[in-house]
């Protein structure tokens, strides 16, 4: 029940997705999980303890490393520096919440799914964050 433009933009957005760089690199790893749920306890004003889902984990057959994949829309208009500013705080949380459970590294790649790369038209632009030895 999408109108067509919100059905162009989806369409769009996983084309891009589907072709890029990015989605192969994920697909590369020995264990490539969606929607992996999390819980963790947190100090903060606003309760006790935080939950929500990481879109695509990617993980290494002993647990040491992992890949976070996070897809984004809505960045339209943001410079890639600033980006990389909006989404550094998700980025470690999800890699705290990792590297509490065992993890020694940590990667998470935020795809901006409706976005072009300005550096490789065609891939969409991530910004990058690791984290860990």
């Amino acid at each position: 029940h999408l109108s067509a433009r919100a059905e162009a933009r989806l369409r769009a957005a996983l084309a891009r997705w589907e072709r890029s760089s990015v989605r192969a690199e994920a697909l590369a790893w020995p264990l490539v999980r969606a929607e992996v749920p999390f819980f963790r306890r947190v100090d903060s004003p606003h309760g006790d303890y935080l939950e929500g889902a990481i879109d695509l984990l990617c993980t290494d057959g002993e647990g040491r490393r992992a890949l976070v994949v996070d897809y984004k829309t809505g960045d339209a208009g943001l410079a890639p520096e600033e980006v990389r500013e909006r989404h550094a705080m998700q980025a470690e949380f999800y890699a705290g919440v990792l590297l509490a459970e065992g993890f020694e590294r940590v990667e998470c790649a935020f795809v901006c799914v409706e976005r072009d790369d300005p550096q490789a038209p065609g891939e969409p632009l991530v910004a990058r964050y690791a984290f860990g030895a």
